[in-house]
């Protein structure tokens, strides 16, 4: 047999054969199976020997520098900290995710309708659909309304098919700006400065909203302040 063959076969047995620093072969394994094996390692003493130093040095990895541990180090704790970041962010983002749905749940619990859209109305550049995509979210449902603020906007209204069903009519109620509890004066001149609309109703983008004066307009968004 080989010193390749016998490797395999004692360590099959239980024996194990290793070379010390000093280049001593040395072996460890039951008593009766080293005495069974002996003069095979006697006779492949130096095959053994050169066959267990070659592997050894074939798996020696050469140990990193101080700097290289550093940087190995450094970039560990970078990568970890990105991962507790980004787990945090996540987790926040969910949060007042779950908030706002459980906000917007009690809402609808309690007045058994959707609040209606609060925000700026759209620029002066705005499209057709989207004047009336922002009128739908505000919940402005008088077509008087709507067709006046399309025409502010400078969207003609199209042609009307005449037949024999008549539309429903919606009748904004008479409002004035000023009486208004969404009404805010403006800072600078309170008395006769154009305010603003804090729900930004459709109807405050209508010709004559928004002064402090009786000015009167259809709005379905009025209420009447209580002084």
């Amino acid at each position: 047999m080989t010193a390749a063959e016998l490797l395999p076969a004692m360590r099959a047995e239980g024996l194990t054969l290793f070379v010390t620093e000093q280049g001593s072969l040395r072996y460890r394994g039951d008593q009766t199976t080293v005495a069974r094996w002996l003069p095979e390692i006697r006779a492949h003493k130096g095959e053994l020997v050169a066959l267990l130093t070659s592997a050894a040095n074939d798996t020696h990895v050469e140990p990193e520098s101080s700097i290289e541990r550093l940087e190995r180090l450094n970039g560990e704790m970078r990568r970890a900290l990105d991962h507790t970041r980004i787990a945090a962010d996540a987790e926040r983002i969910g949060n007042d995710l779950e908030a706002r749905l459980i906000d917007g749940a009690r809402t609808l619990s309690e007045t058994g309708t959707r609040q209606p859209y609060i925000g700026p109305p759209p620029p002066e550049t705005a499209s057709r659909a989207e004047v009336n995509a922002w009128m739908d979210l505000a919940g402005e449902t008088d077509a008087q309304i709507r067709r006046e603020v399309l025409e502010n906007y400078g969207f003609a209204e199209p042609l009307q098919v005449e037949t024999d069903e008549q539309p429903e009519a919606h009748t904004a109620p008479k409002a004035v700006c000023g009486r208004c509890s969404h009404w805010t004066p403006d800072p600078i001149n309170p008395p006769a400065g154009l305010g603003r609309c804090a729900v930004a109703a459709p109807a405050s983008r209508r010709i004559g909203s928004l002064w402090p004066g009786d000015g009167v307009v259809h709005c379905t968004r009025f209420r009447e302040a209580h002084p």
